[in-house]
Parts: C-alpha cells; structure tokens; sequence
C-alpha cells in the first residue's frame, strides 16, 4: 500500500515537473512571437515590392489550414483540491473534484489516491470500510461515499446518529450542541423548523438522561445498563419464585380441608373416586 502511494506520488510529481516544463515552452514560443511581430514593419520596409512578389494569396491555403488556426492561450497551471470533511454537500464536491481532474489531467490511478488523500474527518473514516486493494479504485471510493453522504442516504443516517450519539469526552457544549443542530438539520431537512428544534431539544434530553446512568467516567454506557438489567432480572426471578411458594403454602382443599393443594389434586378425594369405581366394577 505505502509503495503504491509513493509510486502515484511519483507519477504526479512527474506530472508537474512536465507541466512546468511546458509552461517554460509556451511563454518562449510567446517571446519569440513577440519579437517577430516587432520586426515585421521593418522587414516590409525593406522588403519593399520584392515582398509583394513574394506575397501568397490567402486562397492558396487548403481549407484544412485555415480552418485550424493555432490557438495561443496563457497557460493556467494544475487546480489545487480542497478537503472534504463529509460536513458539506458530497454532490457539490463531487462536481468540483470532476473539474479539477479533468483540468488537470490527471489519470484514473492519480484520481483515486488524490480523493483519498483530500477526506477528512468522518470522511476519511470511510476508507477504514473499505479493503486495501480498493482504496485506490476510483469507483469504490465514490461507492462508499455516496452511501455515507449522499442526500438520499444521508438522512437516515443522521436520525440513527442523533438517536445515539452522545455527547464526546473533551467536548464542549457549544461544539456538541452545534453537531446536534447539523444533524437535526439533515434529517429533517423537508420539515419545519419547529420540528427540527423539537427533534434537536429531545436528542440533547436523550444524552443527559443515558450519561446520568453512568457509575464512573470511565465506565462505557451500554455495559451499565447490561448490568443494571440482569440485576433487575435476578430480582424479579426471586420475587417470582417467593410468590409461587407462598400461594403454594396458603392453598387450601376444599374436600378434604388440608393445605398445599387443590380439590382436584386431593389425594383423599382421588382415593374415594377409586374406590367407588372399584365397587361399581364389582356389581
């Protein structure tokens, strides 16, 4: 991996160098023609009619000349990319990336590694989904980010992130809440914006209660309320079991008046059923 990036660094090094070189070529083509230009009212002077004789009629040039003038323009130089953090628009990105490369030439290895290098942030974390052999494929790149930042995607996304995310160690209030807001803002972007403050005012109650439940700092969450929820469990399985065992005690038979049974599990009154049937077998 690290040798392919030095490789592609390489190449675009190359690429520069090339360009500065071609640079240097034009602006001397344009000193020459500069020159020339000058020079041209004094050799007509002295040239005088010998230069008319000489003189080519315009029509004695094939179409195909004059219909492909050489076009002398200054030369712009490479477009310097921008990082992309996933905080603003992807589509938008993705456009100015398509018109960066495409001026400056760049190849579809270039491309990849140039897009890779440019994320930022939660967008550089994309890169960690992806496996080594596709960190330099143009396609996947756009692949991942389009299902993490796309408009379509990203909505969803940033409901299940307000649900969730809680408020980070070392972040301030003002940094937390203005995370929240963006979110908010994402997800219920085709909704009023009394919905959208409601939705932000019920995420930041949500974080303060799920961090309230907190033993220590460092203890994680989500192992706290495991804990609290199997001691819930063991409690109200010995509560159950007491219970059964006291109604078991307090049963009372009401055909032979003892306790700890029913009537129809009465052992008296299964006797006496017996042996009445015995004696009807008899007659």
């Amino acid at each position: 991996m690290v040798e392919q990036l030095r490789a592609l660094l390489k190449s675009i090094n190359v690429l520069k160098n090339g360009q500065e070189e071609t640079k240097e070529r034009m602006e001397n083509m344009q000193r020459r023609q500069e020159e020339n230009r000058k020079g041209q009212p004094e050799m007509q002077k002295a040239g005088g009619n010998e230069n008319k004789s000489k003189s080519v009629p315009v029509s004695a040039f094939p179409e195909s000349v004059l219909a492909s003038p050489v076009s002398v323009t200054a030369f712009k130089g490479p477009v310097k990319l921008s990082t992309y953090d996933g905080k603003t628009n992807w589509e938008v990105y993705k456009t100015q990336f398509s018109v960066i490369y495409e001026n400056n030439g760049w190849i579809e290895g270039v491309k990849a590694c140039q897009l890779a290098a440019s994320l930022r942030g939660e967008a550089a974390e994309v890169l960690q989904t992806l496996p080594d052999i596709e960190r330099l494929n143009l396609n996947s790149l756009y692949n991942a980010l389009d299902l993490r930042f796309d408009q379509k995607y990203s909505k969803d996304y940033a409901r299940l992130q307000m649900k969730t995310r809680p408020q980070k160690t070392g972040e301030g209030l003002q940094e937390y809440v203005s995370e929240v807001e963006r979110l908010a803002n994402l997800a219920f972007s085709d909704h009023p914006a009394t919905v959208r403050e409601a939705a932000t005012q019920s995420s930041r109650k949500d974080c303060h209660s799920i961090r309230g439940a907190r033993v220590t700092a460092g203890e994680p969450c989500e192992l706290r309320l495991v804990k609290e929820m199997e001691k819930l469990k063991e409690e109200m399985q010995t509560i159950k079991a007491g219970i059964s065992n006291q109604e078991k005690r307090n049963f009372k038979c009401w055909g032979c008046g003892g306790t700890g049974h029913l009537r129809r599990n009465c052992p008296q009154t299964r006797k006496e059923e017996n042996a009445v049937c015995s004696s009807k077998q008899v007659n």
